[in-house]
Protein backbone atom coordinates (compact mmCIF):
# COMPACT_ATOMS: atom_id res chain seq x y z
CA UNK A 1 0.00 0.00 0.00
CA UNK A 2 1.44 3.49 -1.38
CA UNK A 3 2.72 5.90 1.74
CA UNK A 4 0.86 9.15 1.49
CA UNK A 5 2.94 12.63 2.31
CA UNK A 6 1.78 15.79 2.38
CA UNK A 7 3.53 18.59 1.18
CA UNK A 8 4.70 19.51 5.25
CA UNK A 9 6.27 16.18 5.36
CA UNK A 10 8.61 16.77 2.12
CA UNK A 11 9.88 20.13 2.93
CA UNK A 12 10.80 18.83 6.60
CA UNK A 13 12.51 16.26 4.16
CA UNK A 14 14.43 18.99 2.44
CA UNK A 15 15.53 20.96 5.18
CA UNK A 16 18.98 20.96 6.69
CA UNK A 17 19.03 19.40 10.26
CA UNK A 18 19.79 22.58 12.32
CA UNK A 19 22.14 19.98 14.41
CA UNK A 20 24.58 19.09 11.25
CA UNK A 21 28.01 20.28 10.89
CA UNK A 22 27.67 20.72 7.46
CA UNK A 23 30.67 22.74 6.49
CA UNK A 24 28.48 24.36 3.72
CA UNK A 25 25.93 25.61 5.86
CA UNK A 26 25.42 28.92 7.51
CA UNK A 27 26.19 29.25 11.01
CA UNK A 28 27.14 32.53 10.82
CA UNK A 29 24.49 34.80 11.99
CA UNK A 30 21.38 33.86 14.86
CA UNK A 31 18.03 32.67 13.50
CA UNK A 32 14.61 33.70 14.17
CA UNK A 33 12.34 31.13 15.41
CA UNK A 34 9.10 32.30 13.59
CA UNK A 35 6.97 29.74 16.02
CA UNK A 36 8.12 30.91 19.02
CA UNK A 37 10.00 34.49 18.05
CA UNK A 38 13.09 34.04 20.07
CA UNK A 39 16.79 34.08 18.49
CA UNK A 40 18.24 30.55 18.58
CA UNK A 41 22.01 29.83 18.68
CA UNK A 42 23.52 28.57 15.94
CA UNK A 43 25.14 25.52 15.58
CA UNK A 44 28.42 25.16 16.44
CA UNK A 45 31.36 24.81 14.30
CA UNK A 46 34.43 22.40 13.82
CA UNK A 47 36.78 25.69 13.63
CA UNK A 48 36.72 27.11 17.30
CA UNK A 49 38.90 29.86 18.83
CA UNK A 50 39.29 28.39 21.99
CA UNK A 51 40.95 32.07 23.53
CA UNK A 52 38.39 33.97 21.58
CA UNK A 53 34.95 31.25 23.11
CA UNK A 54 37.14 32.21 26.77
CA UNK A 55 37.54 36.19 26.28
CA UNK A 56 33.26 35.79 26.03
CA UNK A 57 32.78 33.60 29.01
CA UNK A 58 31.61 35.80 31.93
CA UNK A 59 30.09 32.46 34.34
CA UNK A 60 33.39 32.54 36.93
CA UNK A 61 33.17 28.04 36.69
CA UNK A 62 33.31 28.44 33.29
CA UNK A 63 36.50 30.32 33.07
CA UNK A 64 37.93 28.29 34.65
CA UNK A 65 37.01 25.06 32.91
CA UNK A 66 37.86 27.23 29.85
CA UNK A 67 41.18 27.55 31.55
CA UNK A 68 41.24 23.83 31.98
CA UNK A 69 40.36 23.44 28.01
CA UNK A 70 43.20 25.63 26.92
CA UNK A 71 45.64 23.78 29.18
CA UNK A 72 44.81 20.47 27.61
CA UNK A 73 44.68 21.95 24.00
CA UNK A 74 48.53 22.94 24.53
CA UNK A 75 49.69 20.28 27.13
CA UNK A 76 52.94 18.10 26.22
CA UNK A 77 54.50 14.91 28.24
CA UNK A 78 57.28 17.91 28.70
CA UNK A 79 55.14 20.24 30.64
CA UNK A 80 56.55 21.11 34.47
CA UNK A 81 52.99 20.02 35.73
CA UNK A 82 53.22 16.51 34.67
CA UNK A 83 55.21 15.76 36.92
CA UNK A 84 57.51 13.56 34.77
CA UNK A 85 61.31 12.99 35.91
CA UNK A 86 63.44 12.44 33.20
CA UNK A 87 64.22 8.55 33.50
CA UNK A 88 60.40 8.27 33.26
CA UNK A 89 59.62 10.38 30.46
CA UNK A 90 62.36 8.21 28.52
CA UNK A 91 60.87 5.02 29.65
CA UNK A 92 57.66 6.10 27.98
CA UNK A 93 58.95 7.49 24.53
CA UNK A 94 61.42 4.40 24.08
CA UNK A 95 59.64 1.44 26.08
CA UNK A 96 61.87 -1.41 25.97
CA UNK A 97 60.59 -4.12 24.09
CA UNK A 98 61.23 -7.61 26.04
CA UNK A 99 59.80 -8.97 28.82
CA UNK A 100 61.02 -8.16 32.58
CA UNK A 101 62.80 -10.80 34.70
CA UNK A 102 63.24 -10.48 37.76
CA UNK A 103 66.94 -10.89 38.18
CA UNK A 104 67.05 -12.60 41.81
CA UNK A 105 64.97 -14.87 44.10
CA UNK A 106 65.59 -12.33 47.12
CA UNK A 107 64.04 -9.77 44.76
CA UNK A 108 60.98 -12.01 43.81
CA UNK A 109 60.02 -12.35 47.30
CA UNK A 110 60.42 -8.64 47.87
CA UNK A 111 58.37 -8.28 44.99
CA UNK A 112 55.71 -11.11 46.21
CA UNK A 113 55.43 -9.62 49.30
CA UNK A 114 54.76 -5.99 48.24
CA UNK A 115 52.02 -7.60 46.45
CA UNK A 116 50.54 -9.47 48.76
CA UNK A 117 50.18 -6.32 51.22
CA UNK A 118 48.89 -4.19 48.25
CA UNK A 119 45.59 -3.04 50.72
CA UNK A 120 47.69 -3.32 53.98
CA UNK A 121 49.57 -0.78 55.23
CA UNK A 122 53.24 0.01 55.03
CA UNK A 123 53.78 -1.35 58.61
CA UNK A 124 52.29 -5.00 57.20
CA UNK A 125 55.24 -5.08 54.95
CA UNK A 126 57.87 -4.27 57.21
CA UNK A 127 56.38 -6.29 60.05
CA UNK A 128 56.38 -9.44 57.85
CA UNK A 129 60.02 -8.16 56.30
CA UNK A 130 61.54 -8.26 60.07
CA UNK A 131 60.00 -11.26 60.26
CA UNK A 132 61.64 -13.24 57.26
CA UNK A 133 64.64 -11.64 58.06
CA UNK A 134 64.76 -13.06 61.67
CA UNK A 135 64.18 -16.72 60.55
CA UNK A 136 66.82 -15.91 57.05
CA UNK A 137 69.04 -13.36 58.34
CA UNK A 138 71.62 -13.93 55.45
CA UNK A 139 68.74 -12.58 53.04
CA UNK A 140 68.95 -9.30 51.23
CA UNK A 141 64.84 -8.55 51.08
CA UNK A 142 64.58 -5.07 50.36
CA UNK A 143 62.91 -2.56 52.31
CA UNK A 144 59.66 -1.03 51.41
CA UNK A 145 60.80 1.67 49.19
CA UNK A 146 63.47 0.09 47.95
CA UNK A 147 60.93 -2.67 46.76
CA UNK A 148 58.61 0.32 45.27
CA UNK A 149 61.80 1.81 43.64
CA UNK A 150 62.36 -1.19 41.61
CA UNK A 151 59.16 -2.41 40.63
CA UNK A 152 58.79 1.20 38.71
CA UNK A 153 62.49 0.81 37.36
CA UNK A 154 61.46 -2.68 35.78
CA UNK A 155 57.74 -2.16 34.69
CA UNK A 156 57.78 2.00 33.80
CA UNK A 157 55.28 3.06 35.68
CA UNK A 158 55.16 5.82 38.11
CA UNK A 159 52.69 8.07 39.47
CA UNK A 160 52.02 11.43 39.10
CA UNK A 161 51.88 13.28 42.23
CA UNK A 162 50.09 16.32 42.79
CA UNK A 163 48.92 18.39 45.49
CA UNK A 164 45.63 18.86 46.71
CA UNK A 165 43.42 20.49 48.89
CA UNK A 166 43.17 18.17 52.42
CA UNK A 167 39.07 18.51 52.12
CA UNK A 168 39.65 16.92 48.30
CA UNK A 169 38.03 20.23 47.00
CA UNK A 170 40.35 20.28 44.08
CA UNK A 171 44.08 19.26 42.77
CA UNK A 172 46.76 22.28 42.87
CA UNK A 173 46.97 21.94 38.39
CA UNK A 174 45.79 24.40 35.63
CA UNK A 175 44.92 27.58 36.60
CA UNK A 176 44.93 26.51 40.71
CA UNK A 177 48.78 25.35 40.12
CA UNK A 178 50.29 28.71 41.97
CA UNK A 179 47.25 29.16 44.18
CA UNK A 180 48.54 28.33 48.10
CA UNK A 181 44.89 28.50 49.56
CA UNK A 182 42.25 26.89 48.38
CA UNK A 183 39.18 28.52 46.89
CA UNK A 184 36.62 26.59 48.01
CA UNK A 185 37.12 26.06 51.67
CA UNK A 186 40.62 28.51 52.72
CA UNK A 187 42.43 25.79 53.63
CA UNK A 188 46.19 26.08 53.45
CA UNK A 189 47.78 24.36 51.00
CA UNK A 190 50.93 23.47 52.72
CA UNK A 191 51.40 22.33 56.29
CA UNK A 192 52.66 24.78 59.04
CA UNK A 193 55.30 22.27 59.51
CA UNK A 194 58.66 23.69 57.09
CA UNK A 195 60.76 20.84 56.00
CA UNK A 196 64.52 21.96 55.86
CA UNK A 197 67.33 20.74 53.40
CA UNK A 198 70.67 21.37 52.29
CA UNK A 199 68.75 23.60 49.34
CA UNK A 200 66.75 25.82 51.89
CA UNK A 201 62.87 25.47 53.44
CA UNK A 202 60.50 22.66 51.57
CA UNK A 203 56.74 23.42 51.77
CA UNK A 204 55.15 20.19 53.09
CA UNK A 205 51.47 20.16 51.05
CA UNK A 206 48.71 19.21 53.53
CA UNK A 207 47.48 16.55 50.75
CA UNK A 208 48.90 14.20 47.44
CA UNK A 209 46.99 12.97 45.24
CA UNK A 210 48.04 10.12 42.77
CA UNK A 211 47.42 9.38 39.10
CA UNK A 212 48.34 6.33 36.99
CA UNK A 213 49.46 7.26 33.75
CA UNK A 214 47.60 4.87 31.23
CA UNK A 215 50.35 4.71 28.95
CA UNK A 216 53.14 2.97 31.11
CA UNK A 217 50.32 0.30 32.26
CA UNK A 218 49.68 -0.47 27.98
CA UNK A 219 53.07 -0.30 27.39
CA UNK A 220 53.69 -3.17 30.44
CA UNK A 221 50.87 -5.36 29.67
CA UNK A 222 52.45 -5.25 25.64
CA UNK A 223 55.66 -6.60 26.79
CA UNK A 224 54.47 -9.77 28.27
CA UNK A 225 52.75 -12.48 26.27
CA UNK A 226 49.65 -13.56 27.98
CA UNK A 227 48.54 -9.57 28.68
CA UNK A 228 49.26 -8.96 25.26
CA UNK A 229 47.52 -11.89 23.68
CA UNK A 230 44.39 -10.78 26.47
CA UNK A 231 44.66 -7.49 24.99
CA UNK A 232 44.23 -8.49 21.40
CA UNK A 233 40.88 -10.67 22.67
CA UNK A 234 38.60 -8.59 20.88
CA UNK A 235 40.31 -8.54 17.56
CA UNK A 236 41.13 -12.08 17.85
CA UNK A 237 37.66 -13.40 18.55
CA UNK A 238 35.82 -11.21 15.79
CA UNK A 239 38.38 -12.82 13.40
CA UNK A 240 37.65 -16.20 13.93
CA UNK A 241 33.75 -15.00 14.25
CA UNK A 242 33.96 -13.24 11.42
CA UNK A 243 36.05 -16.32 9.26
Amino acid sequence: MPTLTSDADEDAAEAPDPGCLDSESDHGELVLDEREGVEVIPSVTRDVDLQELSDLVQIDDLKITMEFVRGLESATLDDKEMCLHSEALEHLRNPPEYQTEVPSPDLRLAVDLYLAVENASQDTYNAVRTAILRHYPESELLSYAQTKNKIAQMSGITPLVHNMCINSCLAYTGPFATLETCPTCGESRYDQITLTNSNGKVKKPQQEFHSMPIGPQLQALWRHSDSAASIRYCDTRTAEIIV
